[in-house]
């Protein structure tokens, strides 16, 4: 039950801080500004003045996402002693998400600070992060829930049993 209260407190830490960033005063000026050359366009003002302000709730609401997924993931398998390796490797797994998400936006929070953003593999230093490491992070819990299913989610002895009851309902239909 504990985790059930987590996720939903996870939840609600997530519409607070949208509700905060939606509450944020925009940015002096606008999002967006005249093109030079096209009076009838607008372009978009740089990253600092539209990201500035709200980039700290992006961050946060990202990184609960990220605790939310792995905790959904959680609530899936049984419960298990404190010492299981898999509650290590769901942590394992999460720091590493989330070490790629916090890679992602350091990078893009140097970005619009300076302008430069570094070029990694043909790459933004930002997209990059995004594209190799926010990408495949969650692989790791892909390989773990497929190489654990029969131990940690539903073992050979729950599929007898789910079976026997399937029957035993189709038995009550038929009757």
């Amino acid at each position: 039950m504990k985790l059930a209260v987590t996720i939903f407190i996870l939840l609600l830490a997530m519409c607070v801080v949208l509700a905060i960033a939606l509450i944020v005063p925009e940015a002096p000026g606008g999002l967006s500004a005249k093109h030079a050359t096209y009076e009838t366009m607008s372009r978009a003002t740089d990253g600092l003045t539209r990201h500035g302000r709200v980039l700290w709730a992006g961050w946060a609401f990202g990184l609960l996402q990220i605790v939310l997924y792995a905790g959904c993931i959680a609530f899936s398998v049984r419960r298990t002693a404190a010492g299981d390796p898999l509650r290590w490797a769901l942590l394992v797994g999460t720091l590493l998400h989330a070490g790629a998400f916090c890679g992602m936006m350091i990078a893009y929070q140097r970005y619009i600070h300076t302008d430069e953003p570094g070029v990694v593999i043909g790459f933004p230093t930002p997209t990059a992060w995004m594209l190799y490491g926010m990408w495949s992070a969650p692989l790791f819990f892909i390989v773990l829930y497929y190489a654990a299913f029969d131990r940690w989610v539903m073992t050979p002895a729950d599929r007898i049993r789910f079976r026997e009851l399937v029957e035993t309902n189709r038995k009550q239909d038929t009757l």
